[in-house]
């Protein structure tokens, strides 16, 4: 089972993630979607994984690296 599929599955949350590990190296991987469905996919990959970890997040940082990919950077926070 992928990580959507777990989403899905384990808390009702959809992510339109397609690949990626969300290591620096293996960043997760949004499918070609509108720049709403690509936030509402961030939000809720960060919930789904606060929720699956026991930890909470916050932003630290939203750069763009090229018209069509944006890097976030979080803490989390235990």
């Amino acid at each position: 089972m992928n990580l959507r599929q777990s989403l899905k599955a384990d808390f009702g949350i959809e992510v339109l993630v397609e690949g990626g590990s969300g290591l620096p190296d293996d960043p997760f991987v949004i499918e070609p979607c509108s720049a709403m469905e690509a936030t509402r996919t961030q939000l809720n990959l960060l919930r789904g994984l606060e929720r699956g970890r026991g930890e909470l997040w916050r932003l630290l940082e939203a750069k763009p690296v090229s018209p069509a990919v944006q890097r976030l950077r979080i803490n989390t926070v235990i």
